[in-house]
């Protein structure tokens, strides 16, 4: 007799275990109002059985809820290049949290758009939107070419929602195709200066052998008296890097001219 309600117990604490690791939060909550409900109905001096005192014994776990610290990665502020795209998501403080999520949509230029699907969504016939996975509340886009705020809401199982504000600003770079510069043989070297600009990502620099230096600018001794360099640059939000020839001439000093 002792080992069979030993044997019936077992279900019962192995829902305990589950109610306190956070998991079938849903059959908590219903097994705690019909567990309340029959105790209040109890007449005076009635025991209740063993099942139900057990039961009744997961009315003091709190029901899991999402976390009001959600975070937005990368960042609340972006800017990226004319014509690119970005992606952004949601990031709550656990991670079981990902799950709890049942509703995603993102709202730009007063309209809303369901993230529910994998349904891409065209604004303005060009910028392309789509979430960013099943899981995760974020969008994917591509082809942008206007500066916009987007709201990134979520829902979670318990009717609890969350919203995050990501500001896009989009701003075409200063491209400087050819720069033809003439220095003086008088100096032994020079330094490339790829074309300033502060929304540069990184540059490289090639020399006419096709060597590669990272950085913005670079000395080279002058050997020569024609070369040509190129400048690598990314911008922030480009996937492709542009291009920048720099052809430096050194010209003859006066003072090597004869009569």
């Amino acid at each position: 007799m002792q080992r069979r309600k030993e044997a019936r117990s077992k279900p019962i604490i192995r829902l305990l275990d589950l109610g306190r690791s956070g998991q079938i939060i849903g059959v908590l909550v219903v097994i705690r109002k019909l567990a309340r409900n029959y105790l209040e109905k109890q007449a005076p001096g009635t025991m209740p059985s063993v099942g139900v005192l057990l039961i009744a014994s997961v009315l003091w776990l709190p029901a899991a809820r999402m976390s009001d610290d959600v975070s937005i990665f990368p960042a609340d502020r972006l800017t990226i290049v004319d014509g690119a795209g970005f992606l952004t998501y949601l990031i709550p403080a656990k991670v079981e949290d990902y799950n709890r999520w049942i509703h995603c949509s993102v709202t730009v230029g007063g309209s809303s758009y369901s993230l529910d699907s994998d349904q891409i969504h065209v604004i303005d016939g060009l910028t392309r939107v789509q979430r960013f996975n099943a899981t995760v509340c974020g969008i994917r886009v591509q082809k942008l070419y206007k500066s916009v705020s987007w709201v990134l809401s979520a829902l979670d199982s318990d009717s609890k929602s969350v919203e995050k504000n990501v500001s896009v600003e989009v701003f075409t770079p200063k491209k400087v195709d050819v720069m033809n510069v003439t220095i003086s043989d008088t100096s032994r070297s020079y330094t490339v200066n790829c074309p300033d600009d502060t929304s540069r990502r990184y540059c490289r620099i090639l020399d006419e052998d096709d060597n590669s230096y990272d950085g913005c600018s670079k000395s080279f001794d002058i050997t020569w008296d024609t070369a040509r360099f190129r400048c690598r640059i990314l911008y922030w939000g480009d996937m492709d890097e542009t291009e920048t020839v720099v052809n430096v001439i050194v010209e003859k000093s006066m003072r090597d001219v004869t009569w």
